[in-house]
């Protein structure tokens, strides 16, 4: 008899653990698209800005 509440624990936990990995896989899709977004952002800002200075340089 003990032995089976340990048994559906045991269960649960497994679920719990696999319930928090894809929240982590989740949350780190998300936060690399932001950075990805970040990036893509300041690119777009800073190219425009270089292209203007080659082009008072020349």
């Amino acid at each position: 008899m003990s032995s089976e509440p340990s048994h559906k624990t045991d269960k649960k936990t497994k679920k719990d653990i696999n319930k928090q990995a894809e929240k982590k896989a989740k949350k780190s899709g998300t936060s690399t698209f932001v950075k990805g977004f970040i990036i893509f952002i300041s690119i777009a800002m800073v190219v425009p800005l270089l292209a203007s200075l080659i082009f008072q340089l020349f």
